[in-house]
């Protein structure tokens, strides 16, 4: 049947001119797939191939050149098939090179199994001495095919062709992009050492070379000589410098730039090196694509090796202005995911940088680069996770995460996200032993194994860290301060991560719970208190919106321990409020808990019942099943009032629990739950309050004018509007 509305043309007496004919062009297609299947199978199978080669050259030939690529996919459906019928060296050429487009079509849609078909088929017509008659179409059809393979997960055939191209080019620049290819599959597979022997190994070639033992000191030496060449350049100086144009200047950036993802995994006293390297070439012969990047992991490297995070927002801001002089999307993406995971929260609240990552997200996935792509889908988790974002969201999400990481075969990257997962679960309560990392999305010995057989201190990082605040939001204190102490060895590898921070945090809290002072380690445990209390100040005043609330809750814990009950009750309190304005609702929670833990021990019951009533309310909103069923356990009868309130049935009671808590965006930094009843955002006195205007109102006017005021005053809103539909819904 025909497609379009030009067919009645041809039924017509009336074409004047035979060219009008030839201009127009009837399409026509089956009137059901099962009809083309029919008329498909009468083709004798010994004609098949010819058909579909003698189509394909029709086709070719009523295509014009500048529409060959919208049909290309077509054209080779029928090509491809009768490929056996080409027999001159031209034509085979030919369509090789047709594959070839066909190929790098598919990869700019990420349709990367069908970019690999198309380049193993035009690899297939290639002849013996194409890298003597064609070598520049023979690389690059080569560099396609290892890429393809690579997003694939087919490592096999990645091995074939990167060293058949390394084997064959002629220039140390034509081997640039397979070492590339080679570095990120080699780190996407755990295999860190390899990544950075073939990067190290190719950059010896262009007189880059790493001393085989590193340490501290000259690490702080070359650095030292960085800063003083830096000193002499204001930021905006080195926003105009002028572009780098050597070729392997360039190339070495290119290079230095693919190992810092394995170096700062595995190999964290090298990572310092390699920006400086970066740096010093930037500054020797100006700006590159990969500068941006370079001064963004030198921000990084400063918090790791000179402890200091003054002028970091300045160096994330020159980083990403830099940016805006190339137009290269690999260092975009990776720029803005370092400035937005390892600098700007050193200043700004953490939610301030999400919307950087998930762009660096985005770009990756559209250019295709699938090793940060990976990176930024786990910062993305863990972002969120400590935003303190409501977890019965975070699951499906974080659930999304895992699957494209999967499909696209990034297991370093996916396994930091099933962490965070797993640590999602655990707290909706999906698990028996909430404080064992081990369920649906990961068992947690066989995590540990693999992370230590990688030597994969980022991830062992991130999995001590979770863990971590598991043991202590469920009270096992002895196995949280050990945790913390493994956690610590491999501190190097999470430079300028929020990360370290909250390990800190948790230690803190986890010593001071479990302190004794006739301990024998008292001493040694203080000592570990004190130097934590120092650098948690120092974090707060450098931003307060994400640390002054947690250095406040240690101090408070630290003022409880060493009886100054006055300054404890105050500090806790200051916590509390510093953790809601700053929208850590579970650490506005975990304040409450405490905060009633010390008045309980205090004998004030009356007391403690409302802190405690308040953190459940919290833990309920961030949608922690598990913490609550533990709090429901452990104090019935402080949680009463509540208990008997949710257990309850009447109508009214189950009216107002009926509206949900509005949402709050993402990008905020604030949680949302659209389950979430007014139980858990009001307290029990609104509710009540509530049920006798209920009771006692019968005009409506009156009613709504009581609830709202109602809402305003347990809300602490200025205002409240009532929304109505109108006639027309």
């Amino acid at each position: 049947m025909p497609t379009g509305q030009i067919y009645p043309l041809f039924q017509s007496d009336d074409l004047a001119q035979p060219q009008t004919q030839s201009s127009l062009n009837p399409t026509y297609r089956f009137l059901h797939d099962r009809i083309q299947q029919a008329a498909y199978s009468l083709i004798p199978d010994a004609q098949k191939q010819n058909t579909h080669y003698q189509i394909g050259q029709l086709l070719k030939a009523r295509i014009l050149d500048n529409g060959l690529e919208s049909r290309i996919f077509e054209l080779l459906s029928h090509l491809n098939i009768g490929v056996d019928q080409i027999v001159d060296c031209n034509q085979k050429k030919e369509l090789a090179q047709l594959n070839l487009v066909a190929g790098r079509k598919a990869k700019a849609s990420a349709a990367y199994a069908p970019a690999l078909k198309y380049c193993r088929m035009a690899i297939g017509l290639l002849t013996s001495q194409s890298w003597e008659t064609d070598y520049q179409f023979t690389l690059s059809l080569y560099e396609l095919a290892a890429e393809s393979a690579y997003a694939c997960g087919r490592d096999d055939l990645l091995e074939q062709y990167a060293e058949a191209a390394l084997s064959h080019t002629i220039d140390d620049l034509d081997r640039l992009s397979i070492y590339e290819i080679k570095i990120q599959a080699y780190t996407v597979q755990d295999h860190f050492s390899n990544a950075l022997e073939t990067g190290k190994q190719a950059l010896q070639r262009w007189g880059i070379a790493f001393p085989e033992e590193i340490s501290l000191a000259v690490i702080r030496q070359e650095l030292k000589e960085i800063q003083s060449s830096l000193e002499v350049f204001t930021f905006k100086d080195l926003e105009s410098l002028p572009q780098m144009r050597g070729a392997y200047p360039l190339a070495s950036m290119r290079l230095l730039s693919s190992i810092i993802g394995p170096a700062y995994i595995s190999e964290p006293l090298l990572f310092p090196l390699i920006v400086l390297r970066m740096l010093r070439l930037s500054l020797e012969h100006v700006n590159a694509a990969s500068s941006p990047y370079a001064y963004a992991c030198y921000g990084t490297m400063l918090v790791s090796v000179a402890n200091s995070t003054e002028k970091l927002d300045q160096i994330g801001e020159l980083a990403l202005n830099l940016l805006e002089n190339f137009s290269d999307r690999a260092a975009e993406v990776r720029t803005k995911l370092i400035v937005g995971s390892h600098i700007s929260h050193w200043k700004f609240h953490i939610s301030r940088s999400l919307s950087l990552v998930q762009e660096s997200y985005q770009i990756a996935a559209n250019c295709g680069d699938l090793e940060f792509m990976g990176y930024s889908a786990q910062i993305i988790c863990f972002k969120r996770y400590f935003m303190g974002q409501c977890l019965t969201e975070l699951e499906p999400d974080f659930r999304a995460y895992c699957q494209t990481l999967q499909k696209y075969s990034q297991f370093t990257a996916l396994r930091y996200c099933q962490i965070y997962l797993q640590a999602v679960l655990n707290l909706l309560g999906s698990t028996s032993e909430p404080a064992v990392l081990t369920g649906e999305a990961l068992k947690e010995q066989e995590t540990l194994s693999l992370l230590t057989a990688a030597k994969d201190g980022t991830g062992l990082y991130h999995f001590y860290c979770n863990k971590l605040v598991l043991c202590y939001l469920f009270g096992y204190f002895k196995e949280a301060i050990a945790i913390a102490q493994k956690a610590k060895i491999y501190e190097d590898s999470m430079a300028g991560m929020f990360t370290i921070p909250t390990v800190c945090f948790y230690e803190s809290l986890a010593l001071l719970a479990d302190y004794a002072p006739s301990s024998p380690d008292s001493a040694e445990r203080l000592q570990q208190i004190d130097s934590n209390r120092a650098a948690l100040k120092a974090w707060a005043q450098g931003s307060p919106s994400n640390h002054q609330h947690r250095f406040d809750l240690v101090e408070a814990e630290y003022y409880r321990v060493f009886e100054q009950p006055y300054r404890a009750l105050e500090q806790y309190d200051c916590a509390i409020a510093g953790a809601k304005e700053n929208r850590y609702c579970q650490e506005e929670a975990l304040a409450n808990e405490l905060a009633a833990k010390f008045y309980l021990n205090r004998g004030k019951e009356k007391v403690a019942a409302g802190y405690l009533q308040e953190a459940y309310y919290g833990y309920a909103h961030w949608g922690a099943k598990a913490k609550t069923n533990a709090l429901e356990t452990r104090y019935p009868e402080l949680l009463r009032p509540i208990l008997q309130a949710t257990a309850a049935s009447t109508s009214v009671l189950d009216t107002l629990m009926s509206f949900s808590t509005p949402s709050i965006s993402a990008e905020a930094g604030r949680s949302s739950s659209s389950s979430t009843g007014l139980n858990r955002s009001l307290d029990l006195a609104a509710v009540l309050k509530a049920s006798q205007s209920l009771s006692g109102t019968i005009h409506l006017d009156e009613l709504l004018h009581q609830l709202t005021q109602i809402i305003l005053q347990n809300s602490g809103g200025d205002r409240c509007a009532l929304i109505l539909p109108d006639a027309s819904g």
